[in-house]
C-alpha cells in the first residue's frame, strides 16, 4: 500500500526544486505543467547518464565553478517555460513515429 505520508515527506524535501535523485528508487522531477516535469526528467536522467560515463574515464574530471553552474541555470536554463518549450520537440518526434502514447 502506497501511503500519503512518503508523498508528503518527498514534497517536503523537494522543497523549491525542480528534480531529487531517490536513494534505490530512482529519480523524480516536478513541473508547472506535464510536458515541463517530462522535460526535466528526460534531462536529468541524460545528465546522469553523462554522469556514470564521466566517472568511468580515467582521466581526473575538472568540475566547472560555481559561477559557471550558476550562470548557467540563470541564463533560463531552468524556468518553466524553458522546460515546456524544451519538451516541444520531443513530442512531436515521438507523434512523428506514429506512437500512440495515449493508449
Amino acid at each position: 500500500m502506497i501511503e500519503a505520508a512518503g508523498g508528503d515527506r518527498i514534497a517536503e524535501a523537494l522543497g523549491d526544486n525542480m528534480d531529487a535523485i531517490l536513494k534505490n528508487l530512482g529519480i523524480l522531477t516536478v513541473g508547472h505543467s506535464e510536458e515541463e516535469a517530462v522535460w526535466w526528467f528526460v534531462s536529468l536522467e541524460r545528465s546522469c547518464q553523462s554522469q556514470v560515463l564521466a566517472d568511468s574515464l580515467k582521466s581526473k574530471l575538472r568540475p566547472i565553478s560555481h559561477e559557471v553552474a550558476l550562470s548557467t541555470r540563470d541564463n533560463e536554463v531552468g524556468f518553466p517555460i524553458a522546460g515546456w518549450f524544451s519538451f516541444q520537440p520531443l513530442f512531436q518526434d515521438v507523434m512523428a513515429s506514429g506512437a500512440n502514447i495515449m493508449e
